[in-house]
């Protein structure tokens, strides 16, 4: 009997592409890996042995393997479009971690030419397939908070990155805000036309001059909705990551319970309306307050699992994803205004 499995390849074995990889291998029953692409000979070779896969020092090797039918690429963000438009030259299908590019002009590069080779490219916004977002959007969708009109979430990490690391993320805003500005736009449906921001390091001192520990972005949508987020690298309790929706009938609150997915007020309730969808907290292993994780990515562990469900069920049925290189870049579109705002002290109007 024949296995009817998508043959992947991952290009990437840095500290999440090692986690993708080691899922892609064993929790996700329609891809097999079947080689990886890694030039630090030590982690190269030490995945190839672990999980039996072929392991190339060169990413071109992996791409032009003809048995690859499609590529996870987990490289620096400077590396993503170029990598990304090879894959797709050699008809691979594509997920490419965000974001899809360091400079703006490099994730419209890479937009307009998935558009324009009818491409499938996926980008890795995990936080969208988080069992509290998928609860809260379907809510949203069937009219429970009527219309949604402001987003505010706060990402505060439990600490800083390797400084080597933080050099290259783009900054806090970059690396982090990225996903939660994603999920604004996904769930207000609207696109941005203003930004101000502003930031600073409150805790790190050796981070002034190369990143920020603390920022706030207020960006305004059209439609006259409106979203307000925090980030930070200083929270001492945990990861703690929230997002709240508002609508004009009701709201709906993701996080940060590990318990509680997601919780729905609606118009005149007097108590909590508590609905579960699913059991992300089983995956948590808090240090340091119960409810909360450790850091971001046990909080994220089945996002990034759901993530590659979706990529596999799509390349199966042959449909493009919704998460696309266009939604990439209007979060960079966003980032970058917010760093200009900072710069500047004033609001940047987005064209």
């Amino acid at each position: 009997m024949k296995e009817n499995k998508i043959p992947v390849g991952a290009i990437g074995l840095g500290r999440l592409g090692y986690l993708h990889a080691v899922n892609l291998s064993t929790k996700i029953n329609s891809i097999k890996l079947v080689a990886v692409a890694e030039p630090y000979d030590t982690v190269r070779e030490k995945f190839s042995s672990e999980f039996n896969v072929k392991a190339y020092k060169d990413y071109h090797d992996l791409i032009n393997n003809p048995e690859i039918k499609a590529v996870v690429i987990t490289t620096p963000t400077s590396t993503h479009v170029e990598i990304a438009k090879e894959a797709i030259n050699a008809g691979k299908y594509v997920f490419t971690e965000k974001p899809t590019s360091d400079t703006l002009a490099g994730a419209k590069e890479l937009y307009e030419f998935v558009e324009k080779k009818d491409a499938f490219l996926q980008v890795g916004f995990m936080m969208r397939f988080y069992p509290g977002h998928v609860g809260a959007k379907q809510n949203i969708l069937n009219g429970k908070i009527g219309k949604p009109v402001y987003f505010q979430s706060c990402g505060r990490d439990s600490g800083v990155p390797k400084l080597e690391f933080v050099k290259k993320s783009g900054g806090i805003i970059f690396d982090m805000m990225i996903h939660d500005l994603d999920l604004a736009r996904w769930y207000l449906q609207s696109e941005p036309i203003k930004v101000y921001a502003q930031g600073g390091v409150l805790m790190h001192d050796y981070l002034k001059g190369i990143d920020l520990d603390e920022a706030i972005v207020i960006v305004e949508f059209e439609d006259d909705k409106m979203a307000n987020l925090e980030v930070s690298r200083n929270c001492k309790y945990g990861y703690d990551a929230r997002h709240e929706i508002i609508g004009d009938k009701g709201a709906v609150r993701v996080g940060p319970q590990r318990d509680r997915p997601y919780s729905l007020f609606t118009t005149f309730s007097n108590k909590d309306q508590h609905f579960e969808y699913g059991k992300e907290g089983e995956l948590c292993d808090s240090r340091k307050i119960d409810e909360l994780c450790s850091n971001a990515m046990l909080q994220w562990q089945s996002s990034y699992i759901a993530e590659f469900e979706y990529f596999a069920e799509h390349i199966m049925k042959d449909i493009k994803p919704e998460l696309t290189a266009y939604d990439s870049f209007m979060a960079i579109k966003i980032c970058e205004a917010a760093y200009r705002s900072i710069k500047e002290g004033k609001p940047i109007y987005l064209k």
